[in-house]
């Protein structure tokens, strides 16, 4: 008999349900940490923080100490296209001064000289000197040497020397052009320059500028602690509602036009005051993108104001927090999916998905900003690859029971059970465990199935090379069919050599358990050729693959017959004849099986020819 070489495989343990739902939940937690990192993914983030600012951010009013005066359209109509003289201003900060004013901001450059006269910059300046309540905006940039440092622009020497002090007005925008943080300070080399909004939070405050204390994540404001993200920015607490300037529907800031407050009578209304003043007309450009809609620059600096004088701040969450709730929130779903089924465990994952999204909006309506769009979205990947997962575990464990490349025929046979099934002829063969009965008797329950388990894992695996397909295991037995599944002309003789290379099997697993000192046994096998009826079978909750017909029976009965024959394989005639020609047999007496009417011609199989 031609030596065959079988293969030793072993199977790594799987990983249990849980073990591999939690391992795919951090690897999921990781992809989505690291996909937010990139530009289209931040924006997602901040996309939910603006949806968060208008729907649950701050709802006061504005702080009632600031006054907008808005260099607006009916101002322009009045006094004429910006800029305007400088005496202009002298005038409106002698009028809020005298009017009792507590501070004036301007939201304007005054970083050249008047065009038109310079004795209006001096008219200025003197009502500058004269007020000690005004402060002017500066502007840090780039320097042109292309050496990265930063340099101020101040406003013109007599009128920086003439304010109460200069403050920066610089925004910078993030990566979706919308203005989140106000710029608390500028650092050169160690120098702190507090912006125009600290720097009239301060004096609002009654403090000064040396009172300011500048730490790693805040900034001290008397006892007004400011949280701070990116080393020097304050996000904003925008207000909910609307902002209309003047001659429109009102609803919390309503800038006052620039030019009433000339007017004697208009400042009266001032006492006590913080009054801004900008541009709050169109064709100013003074207009900046907001989470809550297009703002002119005036205003966002009123809602920086509002935001420190009302000390309703919006904190990011300490570093890692981020990435926590993503782990949480995927490990929590990796780790109860398993322990249901799909329709429980898709409720669950949007309960979980849903309690996270509350719990985290209840923390920004109280000024805390934890990362939404990363955990919802580590969430859904994860519900995805734990169902995945279970689809293909599961999958894999039908394919343990019926051979796993019948999976995909099942589903074409339940298409053809439609038609009443498929004729064909195919080779069955019928193997079983000889004195099983005994075997069972001298071994415990768990080492008899971990023996069929690894007795079973060979043997399939010689069916599976032979394009054998196992349709039912009864134990110790197998029905294995050929020429069923995969087209094969000569599956009479894949049958055959099937037999032969487990009794070659047999025998190297033998050796083995003999130095084990583990039980020993032999097989006995039957093969029969002709027509069956492929199809499935059962009731409609539970089916299983079967082949209906004669040559079941008699492969059946052949394998009973084996050993009472002497012959580890038996064949039919039905069997031996397209296979003849290759196999060496010894042709024995005609045998009388158990229901039929003439003796059937069977043969011992020996081995192959070649």
């Amino acid at each position: 008999m031609r030596k065959i070489k079988v293969l030793n495989l072993k199977k790594k343990k799987p990983l249990s349900k849980g073990i591999s739902s939690f391992l795919i939940a951090f690897i999921i937690s990781l992809f989505v940490i690291f996909l937010f990192f990139f530009p289209p993914f931040k924006r997602i983030e901040l996309f939910f923080y603006d949806y968060r600012i208008n729907s649950f951010g701050n709802q006061s009013n504005l702080d009632p100490r600031i006054v907008i005066a808005g260099i607006d359209e009916p101002s322009l109509a009045k006094l004429g296209q910006m800029p305007w003289p400088r005496n202009i201003h002298g005038n409106l900060v002698r009028n809020l001064t005298l009017a009792g004013a507590d501070v004036i901001a301007f939201d304007v450059l005054f970083t050249t000289h008047d065009r038109m006269s310079g004795l209006n910059d001096n008219e200025f300046a003197k009502a500058l000197k004269e007020s000690g309540k005004v402060f002017l905006a500066s502007k840090a940039e780039f320097s042109k040497s292309g050496l990265g440092e930063i340099v101020v622009s101040n406003p013109i020497k007599i009128l920086y020397n003439s304010a109460k002090g200069t403050g920066t007005i610089n925004f910078n925008a993030d990566i979706d052009e919308i203005y989140r943080k106000a710029i608390l300070f500028i650092d050169i080399n160690g120098r702190k320059i507090p912006s125009l909004d600290l720097l009239t939070a301060c004096y609002a405050l009654g403090l000064k500028p040396e009172d300011i204390i500048y730490e790693k994540d805040r900034v001290l404001l008397g006892s007004a602690v400011i949280p701070v993200v990116d080393g020097n920015r304050m996000l904003i607490n925008y207000l909910r509602e609307g902002v209309r300037t003047e001659g429109e529907s009102t609803t919390v800031i309503t800038p006052v036009s620039y030019y009433k407050f000339l007017n004697p009578d208009e400042p009266k209304k001032v006492r006590n005051k913080i009054i801004l003043v900008g541009a709050a007309a169109r064709g100013l450009d003074d207009i900046a993108k907001t989470p809550v809609g297009d703002r002119y620059g005036v205003v966002v600096h009123s809602n920086v104001l509002n935001t420190i004088l009302q000390g309703k701040y919006i904190m990011k969450a300490g570093w890692g927090f981020d990435d926590a709730a993503v782990f949480i929130v995927a490990l929590i779903i990796g780790l109860i999916l398993p322990k249901f089924n799909t329709i429980k465990g898709s409720i669950i994952t949007v309960f979980v998905i849903a309690f996270y999204l509350v719990l985290n909006i209840f923390f920004f309506s109280r000024g805390i900003w934890i990362a939404l769009a990363a955990p919802l979205l580590a969430g859904v990947f994860t519900f995805t690859g734990v169902a995945v997962y279970q689809f293909l575990r599961t999958r894999g464990l039908f394919g343990q029971f019926v051979s796993p490349e019948l999976v995909d025929e099942m589903l074409k046979f339940e298409e053809k059970q439609k038609l009443g099934g498929e004729e064909k002829e195919v080779s069955v063969l019928f193997s079983d465990i000889r004195g099983y009965t005994n075997l069972s008797e001298k071994m415990s329950p768990a080492e008899v199935m971990k023996l069929l388990n690894e007795y079973h894992s060979k043997m399939s695996r010689i069916f599976i090379e032979n394009d054998g397909r196992v349709f039912d295991y009864q134990g110790d037995a197998q029905m294995v069919v050929f020429g069923a599944v995969k087209e094969r002309k000569d599956h009479a003789l894949a049958a055959v050599k099937s037999a032969l290379q487990m009794q070659e099997a047999l025998e190297e697993m033998r050796k083995e358990w003999k130095i084990e000192r583990k039980e020993l046994f032999e097989i006995g096998v039957g093969i029969c050729t002709g027509m069956v009826a492929l199809g499935l079978v059962g009731a409609e909750e539970h089916k299983q693959l079967a082949a209906i017909g004669d040559s079941t029976n008699v492969a059946a009965r052949l394998q009973g017959l084996s050993r009472e024959l002497e012959s580890p394989v038996l064949i039919s005639e039905s069997t031996y004849q397209p296979a003849k020609e290759y196999i060496i047999t010894d042709k024995l007496e005609p045998v009388r099986l158990k229901g039929k009417s003439e003796p059937l011609q069977v043969y011992r199989v020996k081995g192959l020819k070649n």
